[in-house]
């Protein structure tokens, strides 16, 4: 007999873009044994239905929605820099009174469907089964505060996907409301569940830290799992039009002040009139705290030349951008890991990262690294790439021998893991 592993995906459901942990849950758990496997575990993603006040399984136009390995409708920037009011919009969204009343709303959100059928839903949460927070559930409507000493006094195991813990370590770096959220959900997770998945060595440290920090008075244990690098499709033989025959640099993450993409323009600008087949190219949806860097890339006079950026590039694009990148940059000020990094190393780019965080356990003793506020070594960097065709070469050839980490081997890893965890 089977133990079902609850898996909540509420807000990878709600939200209209594929980035960050939206991705890898829909990477994970479309590859996770489902409920009709047959193994010692299967996983059922559930979500939280305010109608019935709990969680329940998905409707089948749900299930579609999350398995489906696309970005929704790219949201490609205008050329024009956005009015006084759009900015302010911008601006307010991430006040905390705001961000709060933005939450609640979404709290508030009714699936589509009848009661009865909803009702047949209803999670049952058995004794011996387990709720795994494998997304940005600290977004969700449940509260973890509440949610995980019902579920344990009820026999429910209780674990959650750990990407970092950025938040409750850099709050300046992130909107008020979702520090609020976010640390709770935490603290929740750290003083009722035992065991977790880290994404990296460095997000464990950081997590030990913090628990004992707040007087957690048990061991934090767990597995670290490496995310995949696998981006679907191979990408199209010919660089996109405007490109094919410049050097560009690739900047994928969402813009946001720990990605730190003002460095990589200050690169460019450094660089540029050098190097007159010198391009940049962003790929990322606007974040929070980032009007500024926004309003910088729009007014650059090279944007929409030069200087490009793809607000929600496809699947398909993104492949055919790191297929024909000359070099990737990750200037982060620090990661939970790096996925943008190990993509850009799977498709053969030559990447230089930063030192923060886990990023250079992403790097694998591969990319060169340079400290996120050290502006002449990136340039340097960059520039030896571009004046030393051997240089660049080798480094093409070192980048080649990366063996990349699949989504599959870490469902599978997960797998393994959480099978152990329930039979405890």
């Amino acid at each position: 007999m089977s133990v079902t592993v609850y898996v909540e995906v509420t807000n990878t459901l709600a939200v209209d873009f594929l980035t960050g942990f939206q991705r890898h849950t829909r990477e994970i758990i479309t590859r996770l044994p489902g409920p009709d496997a047959g193994g010692p575990v299967q996983f059922v993603p559930v979500t939280w239905c305010r109608a019935l006040r709990a969680h329940r399984r998905l409707t089948d136009a749900e299930t579609a929605r999350l398995h489906a390995h696309h970005v929704p409708a790219a949201r490609r920037p205008p050329a024009a820099s956005p009015s006084r009011l759009r900015r302010l919009v911008g601006s307010l969204a991430a006040v905390g009174p705001v961000d709060r009343l933005r939450h609640e709303f979404a709290k508030r959100r009714d699936p589509a469907g009848p009661l009865p059928a909803l009702e047949a839903l209803r999670v049952p949460w058995e004794r011996g089964s387990a709720l795994f927070d494998l997304e940005a559930a600290w977004e969700d409507p449940s509260s973890r505060m509440t949610l995980l000493p019902w579920l344990r006094d009820r026999g429910v195991t209780t674990t959650a996907l750990i990407a970092d813990v950025m938040p409750v370590l850099f709050p300046h770096w992130f909107r008020t409301g979702t520090c609020e959220r976010f640390a709770p959900f935490l603290e929740a997770h750290l003083r009722h569940s035992a065991s977790f998945v880290f994404i990296s060595e460095c997000t464990r440290a950081d997590t030990v830290e913090w628990a004992a920090r707040e007087g957690v008075d048990h061991d934090i244990g767990g597995v670290t799992v490496t995310l995949g690098a696998d981006v679907p499709g191979s990408g199209r033989p010919e660089p996109p039009e405007g490109l094919r025959d410049r050097r560009y640099l690739l900047c994928v993450a969402t813009l946001e002040p720990r990605k730190n993409q003002a460095l990589a323009l200050d690169v460019y600008d450094r660089l540029r009139d050098r190097h007159p087949d010198l391009a940049l190219v962003f790929v990322g949806r606007a974040g929070w705290h980032v009007e500024h860097l926004v309003e910088r890339i729009r007014s650059h006079p090279d944007f929409g030349d030069r200087v490009r950026w793809d607000g929600g590039a496809a699947d398909d694009d993104l492949a055919t951008l790191y297929r024909h990148a000359f070099v990737a940059l990750v200037p982060s000020w620090y990661e939970g890991y790096g996925v943008p990094l190990i993509e850009a190393m799977a498709a053969g780019v030559p990447a230089i990262a930063s030192t923060g965080g886990a990023v250079p356990e992403a790097a694998a003793g591969i990319a060169q690294l340079a400290a996120p506020d050290d502006l002449d070594g990136w340039v340097a960097a960059v520039a030896r790439h571009l004046d030393d065709a051997a240089f660049h070469d080798e480094a093409r050839r070192a980048t080649a021998a990366f063996v990349p980490p699949t989504w599959a081997g870490a469902a599978d890893a997960i797998d393994r893991w959480m099978t152990e965890l329930v039979s405890r």
